[in-house]
């Protein structure tokens, strides 16, 4: 039972399932495997979170959130899956985070991120990601009017800024051309060390 309130802190609650699904399903059809480490980032109420904790293996799922008040939600939500003894990682600080990642994970956070916070998003994941590890995240690449969705920027940026950004941290990104859904307009982005391409 989808609790509305708590999806409309994402996005629609009608949505919800349909955003929930594409997560996994992407990143099962990029080889997440259940022994794999994954962090995601922004990873909101657990809305694409719950099916990956029950995939992976125990304590193998880190949740970053930096807002507070989703960041609880995220904990009722995760409480009423059943999921809890799974033991995921959740936290508000990547401070607290003592490992590298197999995958990083980034839905529907880079298309709110500002130019600042993007570059601090670069560096926490050029820290955390292993050397043989890979990154996916959705933004809206092209041109467009910037806009806004409840006290978040909506940000459009040229792929050029992107793969520059990224540069700047010795990462490197690539589009993946093959991410086609219904329910979004995004970009789908691989971010990988540049060294180990």
């Amino acid at each position: 039972m989808i609790n509305k309130e708590r999806a409309r802190l994402v996005g629609p609650s009608e949505l919800w399932n349909i955003k929930r699904d594409v997560q996994i399903q992407f990143l099962l059809s990029r080889g997440l495997k259940r022994e794999h480490y994954l962090l995601d980032i922004g990873c909101g109420v657990l809305r694409g979170g719950v099916p990956l904790i029950k995939y992976l293996n125990k304590n193998h799922y880190y949740g970053m959130e930096k807002d507070s008040g989703r960041l609880r939600e995220s904990i009722k939500e995760l409480n009423e899956s059943g999921e809890a003894q799974k033991n995921p990682h959740l936290t508000t600080n990547y401070e607290t985070i003592d490992r590298k990642f197999d995958y990083i994970w980034s839905y529907q956070v880079f298309i709110h991120l500002t130019d600042e916070i993007l570059h601090d998003t670069l560096s926490i994941i050029d820290h955390f990601l292993k050397e043989t590890g890979v990154c996916y995240v959705t933004a809206n690449v092209g041109k467009r009017n910037q806009g806004k969705w409840k006290e978040y920027p909506l940000v459009f940026r040229p792929l050029d800024f992107y793969k520059k950004s990224a540069a700047h941290h010795n990462l490197g990104i690539d589009t993946v051309d093959d991410f086609k859904h219904s329910a979004h307009r995004n970009q789908m982005l691989k971010i990988y060390k540049s060294k180990s391409r």
